[in-house]
């Protein structure tokens, strides 16, 4: 019983000894135990598989990276950046309840990713918050087949509708004596970060694809 518990114990350490031997004639003949690979970062992730796995039925269309040299790009990455920006402004407004912020920052969003819009397909964007449909619509036609999956005409229309909201989410209704933070309720705030999120990962989708 004994004599195979200790032939066990000597199986059991042979791998280990194995290893060190390995190492140990590594380091003699000056080669290095190869570096395990790393996984795939997040931004490398949503810019490659990620971005074919968000295609789905356009999963065989071209995704690539973006190239950073095209002056669209260039330029919307700047309005793209600043409308991830206001989404993270927004949810911290919402953790402690100014939903008037968590609306403002919102809409500022959702405007910041319309305009990167324009970037992309039309290289300028009005110098205003809103557009009208004829500045819309050949934007629309330029839409890549892949990115059509978004809906940008449906993007645009909540564009639209959240900018009814922005002066009285900035500055109340003086008329009224309202402030800002007595006209919204949480569903409303939580509703417009939902369409500022739909707009930002729409937007990176376009980059990716234009």
């Amino acid at each position: 019983m004994f004599g195979s518990a200790h032939h066990r114990s000597k199986s059991a350490s042979a791998p280990g000894r194995h290893d060190d031997s390995d190492r140990f004639l590594l380091l003699s003949t000056g080669l290095r135990e190869p570096t395990p690979a790393k996984p795939p970062s997040a931004a490398s992730w949503y810019q490659g598989a990620g971005a074919r796995a968000l295609l789905g039925p356009a999963a065989d269309a071209r995704v690539r990276r973006p190239d950073p040299q095209r002056p669209s790009v260039c330029a919307s990455t700047g309005f793209i950046e600043r409308a991830g920006s206001k989404i993270q402004d927004a949810e911290k407004a919402l953790e402690v309840s100014r939903l008037d912020v968590t609306i403002s920052n919102s809409i500022e969003s959702m405007e910041f990713s319309a305009k990167a819009t324009f970037l992309l397909l039309h290289k300028s964007h009005p110098k205003k918050h809103n557009f009208a449909d004829e500045e819309v619509a050949p934007l629309l036609r330029r839409v890549p087949q892949p990115a059509k999956l978004y809906n940008f005409p449906r993007l645009f229309v909540l564009n639209k509708f959240w900018q009814i909201f922005y002066t009285p989410a900035k500055y109340g209704i003086p008329e009224w004596d309202l402030s800002a933070r007595a006209l919204f309720n949480r569903k409303e705030a939580e509703l417009a970060i939902a369409h500022a999120r739909e707009w930002n990962t729409a937007i990176i989708i376009l980059r990716n694809v234009s």
